[in-house]
């Protein structure tokens, strides 16, 4: 492959922002590089920086081969139909290609020399500068920004994941309004020198939800603690046609950001600090915030920081709306994008909401289900029922609004974790990392080791697998006692199908195929997960090892609260299922009459599910998907339509559904491989299968109409294909 850089060096090398550079040099530039040049055309003072062109990546990409790599892996993405797991993947994927490329030879020459000469060893701040950045469909967040670079090492790797960046999750969802295509896409780069500021802040020269406003905030030390909430500030509502003072709100900052080894930490102050801004400094922001909105022509976010009692904008963009529409069921939506964005969530949020899940939601979860259970439902009037039903229906809308607003963010914490451990082990498989995260007491592997245990004590006794299958339940002894348990902790994870109407009948039918299977799994615990976290902690400076060891446990019970929180959410779910088959049999005898509305939530929940349809095999001999659990394996297919068909699943069928949720999963140990329309690697089809070490694909598209019901497959976890035999 050519390593040759196309195109003169000005397309390639950064260019340091001064008075003497004409605009039109950074006519393709994005927002920043181009709104920081026109502030310091006007006399507002600007930290060094240096702008890399588009030019730069496009030769990275270009000579490295990883414009192809782009294009398959964004040729065909409908982001209208996929999930945040399978955009997430997609991302990662192309992010740890770009730490893995090593720069073609003479751009590396030239940027080290470039750099070199013009900030030396000096802390840098890296910053995305896309030429879409700042538009109309600009959102914080879409791309990467790094803190306290310095020497050419560091910037050439901090560049690479600001490129990757380009193709973030984030940036992904916007990809049509973005402009997102391998074939022209670029991202330019600023390299802007950290002023050792000892106060800093933002400006909205026209407030997000008064337009007549001006609001600032003010921090002690490095500016970054505002945007992450991390230090208290001090706050100031000033009216914009006046310039009167409106509101202060005074600092109770007990800290501030300062430089560390790596990025920024936060330092105690010797006392909390009231008053940051003094009048004189106030009114200098107010004025440069002023000067500003009239260069550009509208209201503008502006970043700032006084070092050495001067001031300096640190960046400024254009403020492209105000007040939106407010909503707490965002994932609802038509656009869902908005909560998208809003999954992503710094360390301290994830431990604060770890606290919440774990000692609070959970637990109010597991709770309420005790109480709705003990409620005796064939006593209840009809009027009392017809309470007792909506009831159950509004505390159903109750916890999945807290599904989707606290537990579903909670899973970026696995994020969290893979991005850090990508950036300091840079393994060949981007998903190396969820090996350290299986093996963690996941509720469905507990369900499914009693399951186990159940069939082992039904293997082992000829008598009682007779009587079994006879219809005749030992009233007594440990087989009896075992199934209690199992019911009562478990009986109700499946009362979306048949199981609540069977009673333990519809347990009994899954050990009676588990004692009879030959092909039975058992969960799997590799030394390798040790190898690889030892591995991980030496690839770490012993200063960020204790963060490194916090941020491994937060993703561990991240993982384990992936799988666990539907099966609480399960619990809430059989309740109202109950109470809905009370109204149906009282409404089938003629003993209640229902309201319509209640007539509505009547009909069969799982109704609208796609049923069994006339499938043609697919035309081509091998179905391609994203490999999410390693191994081989071969058997008929079972195609899943709803909860109701995993009854017909059979020892050593391999399993094709469209999404596989905890509640399904007891049926795992029979199956030799998964096949999901779903896709990514944190699926819960995905986590179960690593977790007995059985292959599992998701991401086939249109897995349950391409695959005909009793085909014979082989399934590759390790390539992620489904070949017909």
């Amino acid at each position: 492959m050519s390593q040759s850089i196309p195109g003169a060096s000005f397309e390639t090398d950064p260019v340091v922002l001064s008075t003497e550079l004409p605009p039109h040099r950074l006519a393709e530039a994005g927002g920043k590089a181009r709104g920081l040049l026109t502030l310091l055309h006007n006399s507002i003072a600007i930290p060094r920086t240096a702008y890399l062109p588009v030019g730069a990546y496009r030769a990275f990409v270009q000579a490295s081969g990883l414009e192809q790599m782009l294009f398959r892996l964004t040729h065909g993405l409908d982001l209208e139909t996929r999930r945040w797991e399978e955009i997430w993947d997609a991302s990662l994927r192309i992010r740890n290609a770009f730490e893995r490329t090593a720069f073609p030879p003479e751009l590396k020459q030239r940027l080290g020399r470039t750099i070199e000469h013009i900030f030396a060893d000096k802390p840098l701040a890296i910053r995305s500068c896309a030429p879409a950045e700042d538009g109309a469909h600009s959102h914080a967040g879409l791309h990467e920004s790094y803190i306290n670079i310095r020497g050419e090492t560091e910037v050439l790797v901090a560049l690479r994941r600001v490129w990757a960046s380009l193709w973030s999750d984030r940036a992904l969802m916007y990809r049509r309004e973005l402009g997102l295509d391998p074939a022209h896409a670029g991202m330019g780069v600023l390299m802007q020198e950290i002023v050792p500021s000892d106060k800093s802040g933002i400006i909205f020269t026209q407030g997000p939800l008064d337009e007549t406003q001006t609001i600032v905030e003010a921090a002690p030390g490095l500016p970054g603690g505002i945007v992450d909430n991390a230090v208290d500030t001090e706050r100031f509502v000033v009216d914009r046609r006046t310039g009167r003072v409106e509101e202060h709100t005074a600092s109770q900052a007990t800290h501030k950001l300062v430089l560390g080894e790596q990025g920024t930490v936060l330092v105690p102050l010797s006392a909390p600090v009231k008053d940051i801004l003094n009048s004189e400094e106030l009114q200098q922001v107010l004025e440069m915030g002023r000067r500003a909105e009239g260069l550009f022509g509208t209201a503008q976010d502006m970043e700032w920081a006084f070092a050495k009692k001067r001031l300096f904008a640190l960046q400024s963009r254009p403020i492209t709306s105000h007040v939106e529409p407010k909503t707490d069921a965002l994932w609802q939506a038509t656009d869902k994008r908005p909560w998208y964005l809003s999954l992503t969530r710094s360390f301290a949020n994830l431990q604060a909401l770890r606290e919440r899940i774990e000692h609070t939601i959970l637990p109010e979860m597991s709770a309420e289900s005790e109480t709705l259970l003990q409620r005796d439902l064939p006593a209840l009037s009809c009027d009392e029922l017809d309470r007792e039903v909506r009831h159950r229906r509004a505390r159903l809308d109750h916890w999945q609004t807290v599904y989707w607003q606290d537990l579903i963010p909670f899973a970026h914490g696995i994020r969290l974790f893979g991005v850090l451990y990508n950036d300091t082990v840079h393994p060949e498989d981007p998903f190396e990392f969820t090996q350290l995260l299986a093996g963690e007491d996941l509720l469905a592997l507990e369900r499914n080791a009693l399951l186990d245990h159940l069939a082992e004590m039904v293997a082992e006794d000829d008598d009682l697998r007779h009587d079994l299958e006879d219809h005749i339940l030992p009233s007594t002894g440990p087989f009896a006692q075992q199934l209690e348990t199992f019911i009562s902790r478990f009986g109700d994870l499946a009362c979306s199908t048949t199981w609540c109407q069977e009673g333990p009948w519809g347990v009994l039918r899954i050990v009676l195929d588990l004692a009879s299977s030959p092909h039975r799994h058992a969960t799997k615990r590799h030394q390798q997960s040790a190898n690889l976290e030892e591995q991980f902690f030496q690839a770490i400076s012993r200063e960020r090892r204790k963060w490194a060891a916090e941020v491994l446990d937060l993703a561990r019970a991240s993982y384990r609260f992936r799988d666990d929180d539907n099966l609480y959410l399960g619990k809430i779910q059989a309740r109202y299922y109950e109470v809905l088959d009370e109204a149906r049999k009282r409404r089938d005898f003629e003993l209640c009459a229902w309201p319509q509305d209640i007539e509505d939530l009547l009909q069969d929940p799982s109704a609208h599910r796609a049923g069994p349809a006339t499938v043609a095999r697919s035309t081509t001999e091998t179905l391609s998907g994203t490999p999410a659990s390693a191994g081989i394996a071969r058997g008929p297919v079972r195609v899943i339509h709803s909860p109701e068909d995993l009854y017909s699943v059979q020892s050593g069928d391999v399993l094709v559904c469209d999404a596989l949720d905890p509640n399904m999963t007891f049926i795992v140990p029979l199956v030799a491989a998964i096949i999901e329309r779903r896709g990514g690697m944190l699926v819960h089809s995905a986590i179960i299968a690593r977790e007995y070490g059985i292959p599992c694909i998701t991401g086939v598209v249109a897995a349950t109409s391409r695959i005909p019901d009793g085909t014979a497959v082989a399934v590759d976890g390790f390539k992620g294909t489904v070949t017909f035999l």
